[in-house]
């Protein structure tokens, strides 16, 4: 009787303590999921919240708990709820909810978290970036149209992908615009080579014939010279831009001047200022040699006074001295190339007007 009672003792024992055993290991794992579920729960809110540094602290926290993360998937679920963050940044973007700064900088905190692989964030990147590019290269096809070039506006509307919904519908509307706009253009182009044409010729201007052939409109300097009010005695205008140091060179007449050639210049100095206004060509020679400069200069054509376009400046040997062109460094003079002077010399009559500014 006594070995039979120790016996039933001794199972009871060993139930009781597997039966607490498996009360522990149930009790334990049932602490596990309701710790994992929080975590997920939280990391979620705190994502979708854009707290993303709180988030960033609940996964450190937890990320060496190897049950919580791998056995009990919590991992897994973490990864699904960045790759679905990532995904709204990327829509968000598109849909002009975030700019690009704020699209790229959510992307890069979140590279904070080694919950995914890094190329899931660099291909997010990469399309942000390549988005942002497209609607830059829009922005510049607005303005170019605004211009009035519309070959460069077009070739920017092609650069345009569909996976840009939202500027892909713009660029088409704006190409059909442009493509209106330029075969007018187009036809412009052509009657003012015709315009062209018949004045060089008229004039004997044979040297000009490959320039009028593949005339091209300048809508800002044709546009600011017209609007002006400038007219001249004869079929030639120049105007010198002072700001972008250019000597332009326009063929017509008044409100329809064409630009026909530009050369880079040099006008005067700072207090040895070029005389701004409306001039008239008055003279011309083959070289002249100032010693108060110690400087000369060949192909000069004189619009006031002393004032004149003329070559780069030489010495006494007629050897250039300076060739700096493209900053006002002259005496007051325009300076221009050697061979600029001489067209300039050569081609452009008397009474012709000169518009400085």
């Amino acid at each position: 009787m006594k070995q039979l009672f120790t016996k039933l003792n001794k199972r009871k024992i060993i139930i009781g303590i597997g039966s607490l055993v498996i009360v522990i290991c149930t009790s334990y794992a049932y602490s596990k999921n309701v710790k994992a579920t929080e975590i997920k729960d939280n990391f979620s809110k705190k994502i979708g919240n854009n707290n993303y540094e709180d988030a960033i602290k609940i996964y450190n926290d937890s990320k060496d708990d190897v049950i919580v993360m791998k056995t009990l998937n919590t991992k897994a679920d973490l990864k699904k709820t960045i790759n679905t963050e990532l995904l709204e940044i990327k829509e968000d973007y598109i849909s002009e909810k975030l700019s690009f700064k704020e699209a790229i900088d959510k992307v890069n905190k979140l590279k904070n978290l080694d919950v995914v692989e890094e190329k899931y964030y660099t291909d997010v990147l990469k399309i942000i970036e390549r988005i942002n590019d497209f609607r830059n290269d829009y922005k510049e096809a607005v303005e170019l149209n605004a211009k009035g070039i519309y070959n460069k506006s077009l070739d920017k509307l092609s650069n345009i992908a569909k996976e840009d919904k939202l500027y892909a519908e713009k660029a088409l509307k704006l190409k059909d615009e442009v493509n209106d706009k330029n075969e007018k253009y187009k036809v412009e182009i052509e009657e003012a080579k015709k315009d062209l044409t018949e004045i060089v010729s008229r004039l004997g201007l044979d040297d000009l014939k490959d320039a009028i052939s593949s005339y091209v409109p300048f809508p800002e300097i044709e546009g600011f010279v017209n609007n002006s009010d400038i007219s001249s005695n004869n079929e030639f205008l120049i105007w010198v831009d002072i700001k972008n140091q250019k000597t332009n060179i326009f063929l017509g007449k008044k409100n329809e001047w064409k630009l026909i050639k530009r050369f880079e210049s040099a006008t005067g100095a700072e207090g040895k200022d070029t005389p701004t206004g409306v001039f008239k060509v008055k003279d011309r020679g083959i070289w002249f040699f100032s010693h108060k400069y110690n400087q000369g200069g060949k192909y000069w054509v004189q619009f006031m006074g002393n004032y004149l376009f003329h070559s780069l400046p030489m010495n006494m040997n007629k050897e250039v001295v300076d060739d700096t062109l493209g900053t006002p460094v002259s005496h007051g003079c325009i300076r221009l190339a050697v061979e600029n002077s001489k067209w300039i010399y050569d081609n452009i009559p008397n009474e012709t007007t000169i518009y400085i500014k």
